[in-house]
């Protein structure tokens, strides 16, 4: 198994017989840190995508890739509501309206569990607006036309190794709990949308207990309303109080051994 970080919250992963995508967002700011020089043109293979939840850093791209791969997308609801509506006919679409609901593919399993969005706080909230102020009005449109809906986390198994996906970490302790007795192989952590970041980051980890994170969306994808995160205090907590766990800080585009 392989796997690639796109950029934000988007992920390739291949297996033996498939690829299959996570929440693929390739468009980029001009400002973005770091720049993804590949756009919807170049995913070329895909045989299902999977999405977290209906933000734009999320879907708004899924049209154009499943429209040139022919990807089934799995989302669920007013994410598939908005996507429908710009798919193309070929496209199969599956709503995921069931907590725990268990695909089988042809090289793997896809398991999806109710999670929830992280709540932004007033002190993130109140620093991004002063420094968006008078673009406001360039940035709602980004803001409002996609709407969260029903937050998905994604458990993938392959050869028997277990792949655990979060588009947000908004998770509160009663649904961590139910992802302890999954002996998870590898965690897909975004660490992005709070100024107590890092410490939500730990809890997850201590929750979970995978055998290796790989964080995300610690990106600037769209300045103003994104930064970059600082993950020198996670690594080094987590070195601290997990030492037997692996935090892996993927390049962008570059191929994962899993």
């Amino acid at each position: 198994m392989q796997l690639t970080w796109l950029g934000t919250a988007g992920f390739e992963i291949k297996t033996n017989g498939s690829v299959f995508l996570l929440d693929p967002f390739l468009s980029r700011h001009p400002d973005a840190t770091p720049l993804q020089p590949l756009s919807t043109d170049d995913l070329n293979q895909a045989d299902q995508i999977f999405i977290s939840h209906g933000h734009f850093d999320h879907v708004s791209d899924v049209p154009a890739i499943a429209g040139r791969t022919g990807a089934m997308v799995f989302a669920s609801t007013p994410a598939a509501d908005r996507l429908e509506k710009r798919l193309a006919g070929s496209t199969s679409l599956v709503r995921v309206d069931r907590d725990r609901v268990e695909y089988a593919l042809p090289d793997y399993t896809a398991q999806a569990f109710f999670s929830r969005h992280i709540r932004f706080d007033a002190k993130l909230f109140f620093s991004t607006l002063m420094k968006i102020h008078v673009k406001l009005p360039l940035y709602l449109p980004l803001l409002t036309r996609y709407p969260c809906g029903q937050t998905l986390s994604w458990l993938f198994t392959v050869d028997s190794r277990s792949v655990l996906f979060f588009g947000s970490a908004g998770s509160p302790p009663a649904e961590l709990a139910q992802y302890r007795g999954l002996a998870v192989d590898t965690l897909l952590l975004p660490v992005q949308g709070h100024s107590r970041i890092i410490d939500i980051s730990l809890n997850y980890i201590r929750a979970i207990r995978p055998g290796r994170v790989i964080v995300h969306h610690f990106d600037s994808f769209w300045p103003p309303i994104s930064k970059t995160i600082d993950l020198t205090p996670l690594t080094e907590q987590v070195e601290k109080q997990f030492p037997d766990i692996e935090v892996i800080i993927p390049e962008i585009n570059q191929p994962l051994p899993l």
